[in-house]
């Protein structure tokens, strides 16, 4: 085997930092009634939103402040295009509609910094508020609402006021609230549909793969990719054509070198002129070999493809990539085709080891060795 290949393999410490990276960012912090309610000021109530195409299981995710108050711990599923309304001590916050869960712990008035991360403490979304709150009215109780779920939840101009023509809900007191839980925000921008999901970059021998999603191609002209070492100065290093019929891309980027962080921007230009940033990622290559395991593309029908990195210090006999379900439940096991250290490209056709297809949903790819799970990815198979 030769060693210059494991010890050029690139090691992942950090993705998706203010990206919208795959699945799970897709569920967004979307509306804040950080000021109560005319029923009562302590009547907070915190609504997020599911943009995907498919059900989030939100067991094991939580949502807090940085002072922990509030600290949330998450359960249940958020629906495609649902809403999940979080109510402050019970359930009459917001009197006419059920809140998916109840929690305790005042929001300040002055503002607070809210992160909410997924079920291996990964950051998915924040909103950073320290200063104060991006929008919101404490005198007449009018909420905080994003305008745009695929963009970015930290940027204060991603948020605005209720508009107070286009409200939802009733308080305590059963009176109206200039507010939209469980229902569209009213300053949402029709205009502005999530145009990229899964803005990743992922290790290949001696190169990066920059990959993402464009579940909505109608109208996009083309993309632009910037790279950074320092994260400030970018170069345009792709000027990528768009196609309308085409929602998986991806860019493999060969000018790496040993030792650097990277960080990735990516321009999405509309035919009528107009661009948005997504991002960035940020990747650090090392020498040192490390095991890995990628998935591209995802979401897919009808294949994908497991790419596969194995250090020479994870090799043993026993090594093998299986694939699960939702359940836990062993689909198909890949054994024979890994026979030492390297790189491996395996293909999946969404079926199992008897060749049934299986139905949409959340599958999970782990690379196995006698040490145990290498690593590991989750794939979302559609129909």
């Amino acid at each position: 085997m030769n060693n210059s290949i494991i010890n050029q393999s690139i090691v992942i410490m950090l993705i998706f930092l203010l990206s919208i990276p795959a699945l799970h960012s897709q569920v967004v912090i979307n509306e804040i009634g950080w000021m109560g309610t005319a029923a009562s000021s302590a009547d907070e109530w915190i609504e997020l939103y599911n943009f995907s195409q498919l059900p989030v299981n939100l067991t094991g995710w939580h949502l807090q402040s940085d002072d922990e108050s509030p600290s949330v711990s998450l359960a249940g599923t958020v629906n495609a295009g649902d809403y999940y309304l979080l109510e402050r001590t019970d359930d009459n916050t917001i009197l006419n509609i059920p809140a998916d869960k109840i929690y305790t712990g005042a929001l300040g008035n002055t503002g607070e910094n809210l992160s909410l991360t997924d079920n291996t403490s990964t950051t998915i979304d924040q909103v950073s508020c320290s200063a104060g709150w991006f929008a919101g009215k404490n005198s007449d109780k009018t909420s905080m609402e994003r305008i745009d779920p695929g963009t970015q939840g930290p940027g204060s101009d991603n948020w605005g006021n209720n508009n107070h023509a286009v409200i939802n809900g009733r308080d305590a007191d059963n009176q109206i609230i200039y507010a939209t839980p469980g229902a569209r925000n009213s300053i949402m921008d029709a205009s502005l549909p999530v145009r990229i999901t899964d803005f990743q970059a992922q290790p290949e021998p001696d190169c990066i793969r920059i990959s993402w999603c464009c579940p909505y191609p109608d109208g996009v002209s083309n993309f632009n990719l910037f790279r950074s070492i320092n994260n400030k100065d970018y170069t345009n290093i792709a000027d990528i054509p768009a196609d309308p019929n085409q929602k998986q891309y991806d860019y493999i980027d060969k000018e790496i070198d040993p030792d650097n962080t990277y960080h990735y921007k990516l321009q999405l230009i509309q035919d009528n002129g107009t661009g948005k940033y997504y991002g960035p990622v940020e990747i650090l290559i090392k020498k040192k070999g490390k095991s890995s395991l990628r998935i591209f593309p995802t979401p897919f029908n009808p294949t994908t493809t497991l790419y596969i990195t194995l250090a020479e210090s994870d090799w043993s006999s026993t090594v093998n990539c299986t694939i699960f379900n939702c359940l836990g439940q062993k689909i198909r096991t890949y054994s024979d085709t890994i026979n030492g250290p390297g790189h491996y490209t395996l293909t999946w056709n969404g079926r199992d080891s008897k060749g049934t297809e299986l139905p949409s949903g959340i599958y999970v790819a782990k690379l196995f060795s006698a040490k145990g799970v290498l690593a590991s990815s989750r794939i979302l198979k559609l129909k």
